[in-house]
């Protein structure tokens, strides 16, 4: 129902933003100096402008959309994009800060995973365990590939020192 901005030091309640639905799981990102929060189901995705005393929700709330909100994967922002696969495999990408829908489109599977990014490519993994790879350098949607595990996928991936961490069910893969 809101997001709560607090003091790390003191724990004072510094502002609030209404307008995200009761159960909110996906963590909030920031970029180009928004907070970015989704809520679902049926929630919103929304842009805030930190800041502020209070009940900021009409001075501080930059966009909103009300469609494709997930349930569980967490945005991502790269660039001047901000991307999301809902949880019955819906993917929007939205221009940041302004808030345009650039694209939507319907992908294979269900998501639970969020995605993460690298060296200008995208990396959104369903719960089949297809990861499909898309152009993070452009306002189209751009398919690079897709690659099947063959297992169970419900946690995110991870990037580091070069290596692509997938964890399935069973298995903990490092792919180079």
């Amino acid at each position: 129902e809101k997001l709560d901005a607090y003091d790390p030091g003191s724990g004072e309640r510094l502002w609030t933003v209404r307008g995200l639905a009761r159960e909110c799981i996906p963590t909030p990102v920031f970029g180009h100096g928004l907070l970015y929060a989704v809520s679902g189901p049926n929630g919103n995705h929304i842009a805030i402008k930190p800041g502020g005393r209070g009940d900021v929700t009409e001075s501080h709330v930059v966009w909103k959309y009300d469609r494709g909100t997930s349930f569980v994967p967490s945005a991502i922002v790269v660039g001047d994009r901000y991307y999301l696969a809902d949880d019955k495999g819906i993917m929007g990408c939205w221009e940041v800060p302004s808030g345009k829908l650039l694209w939507r489109k319907r992908l294979t599977g269900r998501f639970t995973a969020s995605p993460v990014s690298a060296d200008g490519k995208l990396y959104f993994v369903n719960e089949a365990g297809s990861t499909l790879v898309l152009d993070a350098t452009t306002n189209d949607y751009v398919e690079l590939s897709r690659n099947d595990i063959g297992e169970e996928v419900l946690s995110s991936p991870a990037i580091s020192h070069g290596c692509f961490f997938l964890r399935t069910s069973r298995n903990l893969f490092c792919i180079k």
